[in-house]
């Protein structure tokens, strides 16, 4: 009985992910309750992986007394040790894109900023204290950045809401060509795509694909075509805003879709690679206050590297107000 019960413990978490994946992998995601469903399901299995190490010291700590603690077999022990450490592991690699940038890399931040939320002065500060070369805004809430230019933007185009807008930041430490494109999507859940051409040799594109909730998930797919038609083998397929055709590429933003999605996946068949693919729950990104409670459990915020393209420092920064935890990476062209 002992033996049928801890065997039943260590097959219950693994059991329930799989399925959670399974099922996250074929739900449709046309509807609004099964693009919810789907990021919650695919987000689920790295968390579950966590009921080992809660489970190892839970029965630990419950079957004898915690004075006497130290009396448990030392293999009873090892056991758990080991268990937790699968656990851990199987949960995500904190350090998944990180190691260090050459020495002609460049670093770029993309944050969605909350456009509902007040503090535009307090935001401008701390993105400037981050000290980036390229910063891509996503929703409209700072104008202008200390130490940066504003090479482009849609703020001043009659945006329905402020969470339509986007724009593009750069230093003097590199040379910028960018256009914030049209509304992609349907006429009601529509957004834009910031295109950058960095030193003439690199594109980096702004993501936000349309939110699928509380609306509608009908402005997904288009969204997600119109940016793989400009796609072909991790390379810019063709003339894109400043980009051109053959052109390195690295898209970076809201994603609003989570990893194994339909948007994720698209992606990758494209030819773009994930550098935080193992990352696991360390990569999640929303929500992180801005009104929603700040407890990141979904990985929303991504960044994709296309062909030619090293990169290297990925990492979260909170910035005040924002809804999602900022995306910050060096790049360079390999």
């Amino acid at each position: 009985m002992k033996n049928n019960r801890t065997l039943a413990l260590l097959i219950t978490p693994a059991l329930l992910a799989l399925t959670c994946r399974i099922i996250g992998g074929v739900i449709p995601t046309v509807e609004v309750w099964g693009a919810v469903g789907q990021a919650l399901l695919l987000s689920a299995p790295r968390w579950l992986m966590l009921l080992y190490p809660i489970g190892a010291i839970y029965s630990y700590f419950r079957k004898v007394p915690k004075s006497k603690t130290e009396d448990q077999p030392v293999r009873s022990i090892r056991a758990r040790v080991a268990v937790s450490i699968f656990g851990l592991i199987a949960a995500g690699n904190p350090l998944a894109g990180s190691g260090s940038g050459s020495s002609d890399s460049f670093t770029v931040m993309s944050a969605n900023v909350q456009a509902f939320t007040d503090g535009a002065q307090e935001l401008e500060v701390a993105i400037g204290d981050v000290g980036v070369d390229l910063f891509l805004q996503i929703e409209m809430r700072a104008v202008d950045v200390p130490g940066m230019r504003r090479v482009a933007d849609n703020y001043t185009t009659g945006l329905a809401m402020p969470s339509h807008g986007m724009g593009v930041y750069c230093n003097d430490n590199i040379e910028c060509q960018a256009s914030v494109t049209e509304i992609f999507g349907t006429s009601v859940c529509g957004m834009p795509m910031s295109l950058v051409r960095v030193n003439s040799e690199i594109c980096v594109m702004g993501l936000h694909v349309p939110p699928p909730a509380p609306f509608c998930a009908l402005g997904v797919a288009p969204y997600l075509e119109e940016m793989i038609d400009h796609l072909s083998d991790g390379l810019v397929s063709k003339a894109w805003g400043p980009c051109q055709a053959g052109d390195a590429i690295v898209i970076a933003g809201d994603l609003n879709g989570v990893p194994g999605g339909h948007g994720y996946e698209s992606l990758l068949d494209a030819g773009m690679s994930d550098p935080q693919s193992g990352a696991g729950i360390w990569a999640s990104s929303w929500p992180s206050g801005g009104g929603w409670p700040n407890l990141p459990v979904f990985r929303l915020d991504h960044v994709f590297v296309g062909e030619g393209v090293e990169i290297a420092d990925v990492g979260h920064h909170r910035l005040p107000g924002a809804d999602h935890k900022a995306l910050r990476f060096s790049l360079a062209l390999q």
